[in-house]
């Protein structure tokens, strides 16, 4: 497992305790509450903030996945089979870390 998916997986799980904060936090930054596109009637405050953390999180795991394919790459040039193997292995890696928390 490359220690870039061991390192963001173990940055999200330490998110986590403080979920709420994160959240109230990625949402303020957000463009969402400037351009206000979830009204308050659509969601409460809680809502918001989780959703923009969820947010967030797909963009760092999409962020990790074009990141790991780019060095699936560079080892597919010496070997298509290693390229494969190192982004199986760390998919499922990433698949586990996910699953059980």
């Amino acid at each position: 497992v490359h220690p870039t998916s061991s390192r963001t997986l173990n940055f999200l799980r330490r998110l986590r305790d403080y979920e709420d904060a994160v959240g109230m936090l990625c949402y303020r930054a957000s463009d969402e509450s400037k351009s206000n596109a979830l009204s308050d009637s659509d969601m409460l405050e809680e809502k918001k903030y989780r959703f923009s953390l969820i947010r967030k999180v797909v963009e760092i795991l999409d962020g990790l996945k074009v990141y790991l394919e780019t060095l699936a790459k560079g080892a597919a040039k010496t070997s298509a089979a290693l390229g494969w193997l190192f982004l199986i292995n760390n998919y499922h890696y990433i698949y586990e870390g996910i699953s059980t928390d």
